[in-house]
């Protein structure tokens, strides 16, 4: 079975693990372990199974986040932040991460009903040839004690530009038909529309003075005094188109282009958002966050259907299970 296995960096607590370490265990971890009949019925055979390690303040035991799903390259990827207080204080440290390392290795694993048998009989001698190899570390830091480690100074507060333009779209479900306001502010005028979510609105343009960002919290006032909330777009519809190997320029523009008008389309009907596109083996894809999936669907096909974007190979909302998330 296949494995990756990385060190994260965005957060401050960080392990001097070394490369040479993230490749090794990626190694023995891959000698000793099986994929499941569940795992490759979810998958096929050449995903891979990707660990991010990182170290989190405030923690007690391991935290795991994912997965999130990559069907491009084949990935199924998980955050594993170990307890960095809890390393911070143990007589041995690096012994102490590993173990909480190996605890949330086996937890991922289970999920899919991989057998981790070999791997529990063979996690101290991997852990054994990690702790005694210098190489497995990185020399340019120590290890973190609390005699030696110094709390990462906390980032000055980010001044908000007031120049800056803003947008909020909230919505409401009446008679059972969702219906959405919305308003852009830039440059002194707002752009106000409401309607029933899928339908074309009027657009009122309202000039404001002070802050964008006031501006459409005083605009969308009285609708959120209505009881009008934000919404989550979490319903993905991916369009597919067939290409040639990677691409050709001509596949990339009309990828940008056809991005530009769905977001567009997707904005303007209270929809959602298109932003995220991919091209390569063979295929493009273009990918849009909804609110409400069968009215996007319906929107989407209508306004592709007779121009130069319609001879789309599939569209379709991407299940659960393929989407990319961090469940927990």
């Amino acid at each position: 079975m296949k494995f990756g296995f990385c060190q994260g960096y965005t957060i401050p607590m960080v392990l001097p693990f070394s490369g040479k370490m993230q490749e090794f265990i990626c190694e023995e971890v891959g000698s000793v372990v099986d994929a499941s009949p569940l795992f490759l019925k979810k998958y096929d055979p050449d995903y891979a199974i990707d660990f991010w390690m990182g170290a989190k303040s405030g923690l007690t035991e391991v935290e795991i986040k994912g997965p999130g799903i990559y069907r491009k390259n084949k990935m199924v990827e998980f955050a594993v932040n170990l307890p960095f207080d809890v390393i911070l204080r143990a007589d041995d440290g690096p012994r102490c991460a590993l173990r909480f390392l190996f605890d949330g290795i086996r937890t991922i694993l289970r999920r899919y009903e991989i057998d981790t048998t070999k791997l529990d009989a063979n996690e101290a001698r991997i852990i054994d040839k990690i702790c005694s190899n210098p190489e497995m570390f990185d020399d340019d830091e120590p290890w973190p004690t609390l005699a030696n480690y110094k709390p990462p100074k906390p980032p000055p507060p980010r001044e908000e530009d007031p120049s800056l333009p803003a947008f909020k779209r909230i919505y409401k479900r009446i008679g059972g038909v969702l219906h959405h306001e919305s308003v852009s502010a830039q440059d002194g005028i707002a752009l106000h529309w409401a309607a029933k979510v899928g339908q074309k609105a009027k657009i009122k343009e309202l000039p404001f003075a002070g802050s964008p960002k006031k501006a459409v919290e005083t605009f969308l006032g009285v609708a959120v005094a209505k009881g009008f909330t934000e919404l989550p777009e979490d319903h993905e519809i991916e369009i597919q188109y067939n290409v040639d190997d990677m691409g050709t320029p001509e596949d990339f523009d009309k990828l940008d282009a056809l991005e530009n008008q769905l977001h567009q389309l997707l904005g303007w009907l209270g929809l959602g958002v298109c932003n995220e596109n991919s091209i390569g083996d063979g295929t493009m894809e273009v990918s849009c966050f909804v609110v409400d999936a069968d009215i996007a669907m319906k929107c989407i096909k209508k306004a592709l259907k007779g121009t130069r974007f319609g001879d789309y190979a599939s569209i379709h909302v991407v299940e659960q299970d393929d989407e990319e998330e961090e469940d927990e």
